[in-house]
């Protein structure tokens, strides 16, 4: 058998996935009260919220991780913006999709106070969308999926690497850092593999791109990244395109590269 298959079967048959476990995305459409335009760099002020508004217990538990169980970002729609939060598994929809939505429809607060610069988002809309880790599975076992997986950066992303910001992503890095996010948010499962990442490196390539370098900022701090999009050609199996893009969908709970928390990194496939 094939290194590639022997890898694909292992996927195939060690990858548990509990069905409760949840993932989510709570969208808010926002505009502001002063008709201030803002962009994706107010994220770190939405952070902001949600810190103030979840229990200092868990607030506590977040502080400890090295890798949040959530994500969140904005993006512009027209003269308003979409929050967008993702959390990953059941716990984080509780102390945070909850709580925001509790404060929004039993408290009644239909307004987000940003404190720097002093300003009121209105809320406009509210949706929340769930699905769990068996959806997301069947990727793996009944897709097909093209080769190319186009990849579309919605916020600035960026990766950290022997203590430096790398501003253009390879294949190596995408897929180590939906690896490292997926085993943190799936404690019950490990999908890391050096050897997985070794043979995605020698079997795919970034066959396009329409990048641009960008600064995120981030309370005075401007982080070198990039945005845009991405094409990946995967070779080897069908089983190892499945996982790529299981990967991918995952990215688009989870983020890609650094401060996924924060704003940065957001994703979704083309």
């Amino acid at each position: 058998m094939h290194y590639l298959e022997q890898l694909a079967y292992k996927y195939k048959t060690t990858i548990d996935f509990r069905e409760d476990t949840m993932l989510a995305k709570l969208k808010i459409k926002l505009k502001s009260a002063e008709n201030k335009k803002y962009s994706y760099n107010i994220s770190s002020l939405t952070q902001g919220y949600i810190m103030e508004n979840i229990s200092t217990r868990y607030a506590s538990f977040l502080h400890n991780l090295r890798l949040n169980p959530y994500s969140q970002y904005i993006i512009k729609d027209g003269e308003s913006l979409i929050w967008n939060i993702n959390t990953l598994d059941i716990q984080a929809k509780k102390e945070i999709i909850d709580k925001i939505l509790y404060i929004i429809n039993n408290e009644g607060e239909r307004e987000i106070f940003l404190k720097k610069p002093e300003d009121k988002l209105c809320i406009e809309e509210v949706s929340v969308e769930e699905s769990n880790y068996k959806e997301l599975r069947k990727t793996l076992y009944e897709s097909e999926n093209s080769r190319l997986l186009k990849i579309k950066f919605l916020t600035p992303a960026a990766f950290k690497q022997d203590n430096r910001y790398c501003i253009f992503p390879s294949v190596r890095l995408i897929f180590q850092s939906l690896m490292n996010k997926y085993d943190a948010a799936a404690g019950y499962s490990s999908i890391y593999d050096a050897e997985v990442l070794q043979e995605y490196e020698r079997h795919s390539y970034i066959a396009g791109y329409k990048l641009r370098s960008t600064a995120f900022s981030l309370e005075g701090v401007s982080i070198p990244s990039f945005i845009g999009e991405i094409a990946i050609k995967i070779n080897g199996t069908s089983q190892m395109v499945n996982l790529a893009y299981m990967l991918a969908k995952f990215g688009s709970y989870s983020g890609v590269g650094i401060k996924t928390s924060m704003g940065m990194g957001a994703v979704s496939i083309i």
